[in-house]
């Protein structure tokens, strides 16, 4: 392990970290950041790989014993923290990570587990409400999580600081075609997709009791599921709502639709 004690904004080492209020390192970079003492925590459990921790010097002996051996540990004033950064930053710890490779949804890494839910995402565009869904997919036991097209970069700041760091302790996969996937879902992985409507005349949430395993399909924030995936899906199932309220913030709705399935598979 390296410590380097920073004293200059522009020194090299900080480049991962210059100017995050208008940067965000993509899928492309190769890289990921996090925010704060918790979720950095649980980065540094999750066994994925960290490549530099910038923090406060109040928190330096606390990181130095448990960062691994080819991690580089930078230690900053706050206030340059900040003017790297480039917004007012109080909680003293930040890292970066390599991302992972993010193997496909299709053909499965594993079976699927006889009463296993598992999340995909279309078209969820707010990294809140996406670490809102990735928190609840944890929280409920549906470990692989799969992200659709046109869907928000999980291991954004936002996303992961919503996230609590849950999203280290879930499989995330991709589709680049959701549809297709859905499509060969049954036949080649043996279980359902189910597809969650606003729509009267699908089965409510509370009459549906899925005997193999489901992908529960969720979509973009306005729109909903394209109609070309809710025909390929198995099923079609809604949400009752009472006193005229016509929808929910999908975070909200995925954390029910997670809570009543993952409750009757047990």
């Amino acid at each position: 392990m390296a410590t380097w004690k920073i004293d200059s904004p522009q020194d090299p080492r900080l480049e991962a970290f210059l100017d995050l209020r208008h940067r965000n390192p993509t899928w492309i970079s190769g890289r990921f950041i996090t925010e704060g003492k918790l979720v950095t925590d649980r980065l540094l459990s999750s066994g994925w790989t960290v490549e530099s921790l910038l923090v406060a010097p109040r928190h330096a002996e606390c990181y130095r014993a448990r960062i691994p051996p080819d991690c580089e540990l930078l230690i900053a004033e706050e206030r340059l923290m900040a003017d790297v950064v480039g917004y007012q930053f109080h909680r003293g710890v930040l890292a970066c990570g390599l991302r992972p490779a993010m193997p496909t949804l299709l053909p499965l890494t594993r079976p699927l587990a006889p009463r296993e839910v598992l999340v995909g995402t279309w078209g969820v565009q707010d990294p809140e409400n996406l670490g809102n869904m990735m928190r609840c997919a944890a929280a409920f036991g549906a470990q692989r999580f799969i992200l659709g097209p046109h869907t928000a970069d999980p291991l954004s700041r936002r996303a992961l600081r919503v996230s609590m760091g849950t999203a280290f302790r879930l499989d995330l996969l991709r589709s680049v075609d959701l549809e297709s996937d859905v499509g060969r879902f049954a036949t080649e992985a043996g279980g359902r997709c189910a597809a969650t409507v606003l729509d009267e005349t699908a089965i409510s949430l509370d009459d549906y009791r899925p005997q193999s395993p489901v992908l529960l399909l969720f979509g973009n924030e306005a729109h909903g599921l394209p109609s070309e995936l809710i025909a390929a899906a198995d099923d079609r199932i809604t949400l009752p709502m009472a006193l005229g309220t016509d929808s929910l913030n999908v975070g909200v709705a995925a954390g029910i639709f997670l809570y009543a399935l993952t409750r009757a598979h047990r």
